[in-house]
């Protein structure tokens, strides 16, 4: 007897992960409480595996979603999928990667996101000199658990790959510049680096939960460091005893 109701409870609740999974993604859409900052347009397939043509956060549109869920992970309390954006973009913005939502809140793994130097300059503050910035930024998320304001735990790096700056002055060569990325507690920190036969140098970020943050960084010119920089380097503060030309900054974002 027992055996038979146990049969029939498997049952049910298969056939109810099953319906609510493959429940046309309109109707999930038109019952759910979207926030007013969320704009989606062009919506097919279903909750299991669909997409939308557009799909906008403000005033950011991130052009075409599609997702795939994993009904496995709901087993253990997670709602998690597959997600693919970028096509329609007008930022060149490309990612892949997984998301999910449990018990501790918002999570992504496994996440690769793509976009050029150029765009990224856009949300930037304006440079008081201006540079010539190419290249494109990669950044890859191994793993994130969100949590207000920023994270409870992360870590990932970020990569952007380009050969040079160009300044008013002298091209400047860099290579890639590599940074390593790690949260606790909403604790940010960043440290990167970049090598060339040019220049040098290394850099460091630290954001506090309370939005403090204190960056240093420092360069070292190299043999092959153009002769035009060069002769600028007498406006700064004299470097260390290793020729490190040091800054440090504070303030709150």
């Amino acid at each position: 007897m027992k055996s038979k109701i146990l049969l029939v409870v498997i049952l049910v609740v298969a056939f109810v992960v099953s319906a609510v999974i493959h429940l046309p993604i309109q109707a999930v859409l038109a019952h759910a409480p979207l926030p007013n900052q969320l704009k989606i347009a062009g919506a097919s397939g279903t909750l299991w595996q669909g997409q939308v043509q557009q799909l906008q956060w403000q005033q950011y549109n991130l052009g075409q979603v599609s997702w795939q869920l994993q009904p496995t992970k709901l087993l253990t309390g997670n709602l998690q999928a597959q997600v693919r954006l970028g096509r329609g973009n007008p930022w060149q913005l490309r990612a892949r990667g997984v998301v999910g939502y449990g018990l501790q809140g918002a999570y992504a793994e496994d996440v690769i996101a793509s976009m050029p130097a150029t765009q990224v300059m856009k949300f930037a503050p304006p440079i008081p000199v201006p540079l010539d910035i190419t290249g494109q930024l990669e950044l890859s998320i191994e793993s994130l658990q969100y949590a207000a304001p920023y994270c409870r735990s992360g870590k990932g790096n970020l990569v952007w790959n380009t050969d040079q700056i160009g300044t008013p002055l002298a091209p400047l060569e860099l290579g890639p510049v590599i940074a390593d990325l790690s949260c606790k507690e909403s604790n940010i920190k960043v440290m990167g680096k970049q090598r060339s036969q040019q220049v040098m140098s290394e850099f460091s970020l630290d954001l506090q939960a309370n939005h403090q943050y204190s960056a240093k960084a420092w360069f070292n010119p190299q043999p092959e460091f153009p002769d035009a920089l060069a002769e600028q380097l007498k406006w700064l503060p004299t470097p260390d005893n290793q020729g490190r030309y040091q800054f440090s900054y504070r303030g709150r974002l």
